[in-house]
């Protein structure tokens, strides 16, 4: 593959096989010359991407949306498939030892996300508010992977306004979620804020 040359190597990687540019991604990106730890795959609403982008798009299957992320809802099968060296009728023991082998170091909570797909982490590490915030997020996201805008339907939800260069809007998300005026920076500059109060009180 000709790394000189932008639009051709962005040719070469659509017309690759899914399996060729996970394996190729993670030796050119992550580690060099070994084995990439997670595999990313293309998924547009917990689906693979059955197609071409611009074909998708061309023939109206997919939305034409600016922003566009997301993970897989089985991230772990499909890892199994396509890693180079990875049966995937793999047993218990096998998976035991490749996340062992996979996540040398980590601790054992983040082994145990990876297992069970994050579901340990729901029991009483998290607070009532922790829940509510995360579900708002995801909610968002969602609406962003449909539609292209954060907002949804629900007109009691704080509407996450489109950043610009005049008014500097942009969400604060927490229990009670806010829109904010310009980058907090600017509301701590010693100059602006604190020496004309200083001022002021002598």
């Amino acid at each position: 593959m000709a790394m000189n040359n932008f639009e051709h190597t962005g040719t070469c990687w659509r017309n690759a096989r899914l399996s060729v540019t996970v394996r190729t991604y993670g030796r050119s990106f992550f580690f060099g010359a070994g084995e990439t730890v997670l595999a990313f795959i293309p998924i547009g609403n917990t689906d693979l991407i059955p197609g071409h982008p611009i074909e998708l798009l061309d023939e109206v299957k997919a939305l034409n949306i600016t922003t566009f992320f997301g993970t897989c809802k089985d991230v772990g099968s499909l890892y199994l498939i396509l890693q180079p060296g990875f049966d995937f009728k793999v047993n218990g023991a096998f998976f035991k030892v490749a996340i062992a082998f996979m996540f040398d170091g980590f601790i054992p909570i983040a082994k145990k996300a990876v297992i069970f797909q994050y579901t340990v982490l729901t029991g009483d590490i998290f607070t009532l508010e922790d829940h509510q915030v995360s579900l708002d997020i995801m909610n968002r996201c969602g609406n962003i992977m449909r539609t292209g805008n954060p907002n949804g339907l629900n007109t009691n939800d704080v509407v996450w306004p489109q950043f610009d260069s005049d008014t500097f809007r942009y969400c604060v998300f927490h229990f009670n979620p806010s829109i904010r005026h310009h980058l907090k920076s600017n509301n701590t500059q010693f100059w602006n804020r604190f020496k004309p109060a200083l001022l002021d009180a002598v």
